[in-house]
């Protein structure tokens, strides 16, 4: 089944609307070049939803994405982590070059406890 980019717009729209979620994108000589998400808690702050326009990746904006959300990330607290599906070795690639290093094999199977696949955690 194919839904109508209208449906998926408004959902990209609701996003960033929950109270514990920063939404920030990253514009480019006025174009929309990023957007990516800090997931806040009290003592923690996951980096997600990280998108590059597809016309720009592998030029160097995923890294400045994640390294501007992890500048902010380091204002609510000192535990940064994310999770990537662990199929996107570009996008490990983008993170590990922006400074995250893969989490312990026995917090990253705690974490995996409940999610839908396997995720590579960084932190």
């Amino acid at each position: 089944m194919v839904r109508p980019r209208r449906r998926h717009a408004e959902i990209v729209a609701g996003w960033g609307a929950a109270a514990d979620v920063q939404a920030f994108t990253l514009v480019d000589a006025g174009a929309l070049v990023g957007y990516g998400e800090l997931w806040l808690d009290e003592d923690e702050v996951e980096l997600a939803r990280l998108i590059v326009a597809p016309a720009r990746r592998g030029q160097g904006v995923g890294r400045r994405l994640v390294e501007a959300l992890t500048d902010v990330a380091r204002q609510h607290a000192d535990l940064i982590f994310l999770r990537v599906h662990p199929d996107n070795a570009t996008a490990t690639r983008v993170y590990r070059a922006a400074g995250f290093e893969p989490v312990d094999a026995a917090t990253a199977a705690e974490w995996n406890q409940h999610q839908p696949v396997t995720y590579t955690w960084l932190r």
